[in-house]
């Protein structure tokens, strides 16, 4: 089950596999899935401080009467957000699911939301410093699902450097080298030239084939989308800001090369 675009996962219940997360997004299926548990929720943050929250829910259809028309099981997907307070509107989450998923939601929310404050709530609440730990929580979240997902394409992504490292260092560095490294300098950079080489050429690995509909990698799998592969790209580049500063780089490196062979 995917996160919506732009939210990272801020907290998640440990949930013994398979759970209702490990679903995929279709609604609908015939036959019922083994899971440990029917019901699973987990918290969302986005760049702006958004926190919402997303349950899973699978319900078993009804069997008794076929006739019906709700013979299949279904997976029920919910997302709602937080208030400013980070507080869940209790009442309009349990009119939408049975009564005995929403006790466990929202009693596992209750709980999030006073381990997340604990001893910052002293009878007033501080939007401001709020705002700045969902900020700090987001970062957080983003740089740990970006390193999972380099983690899990680490193989394919791995396995084509030296080749690349070699043709790279044969060709085009020659005519690039003497500003690639100021250039990264300009920019906030910190690695040796050895290392910016490096992470140059896993941009290129990760990228590749990403202009094509399928967006097919290498190793035969799909991409999710585009922003799959920026966060895997982040991954690999270590931070987000890493990750534009080596594009900035490239930019002001490369481009002008092109256009100047262009020209010729």
């Amino acid at each position: 089950m995917q996160v919506p675009k732009g939210f990272y996962v801020l907290h998640q219940p440990k949930y013994r596999t398979p759970s209702v997360f490990d679903l995929n997004d279709r609604g609908r299926v015939t036959s019922r899935p083994t899971l440990s548990s029917n019901v699973g929720f987990r918290l969302l943050v986005d760049a702006a401080q958004n926190v919402k929250v997303q349950c899973a829910l699978f319900r078993d259809g009804d069997r008794a009467n076929p006739s019906s028309g709700n013979d299949s099981c279904r997976l029920q997907k919910i997302v709602m957000a937080l208030s400013d307070t980070l507080e869940l509107d209790e009442k309009a989450f349990a009119g939408q699911v049975e009564d005995a998923a929403a006790e466990v939601v929202t009693a596992g929310v209750r709980q999030w939301r006073a381990n997340f404050f604990g001893d910052t709530e002293d009878g007033g609440f501080d939007r401001n410093a709020i705002a700045a730990k969902l900020s700090r929580a987001y970062e957080e979240c983003q740089i740990s699902y970006c390193r999972n997902l380099a983690r899990h394409n680490r193989d394919w992504v791995q396995a084509a450097l030296p080749r690349l490292l070699f043709d790279f260092k044969r060709t085009l560095f020659r005519d690039v080298r003497v500003h690639l490294l100021p250039a990264y300098r300009e920019n906030g950079g910190e690695d040796s030239e050895d290392d910016l080489v490096r992470k140059i050429m896993l941009f290129y690995r990760v990228l590749d084939n990403c202009e094509s509909g399928d967006l097919l990698k290498p190793n035969g799998l799909c991409w999710q989308d585009e922003d799959e592969i920026w966060d895997c790209w982040i991954g690999f580049a270590g931070s987000e800001a890493e990750a534009k500063r080596i594009c900035r780089t490239l930019g002001a490196v490369l481009l002008p090369l092109a256009e100047r062979m262009n020209g010729a």
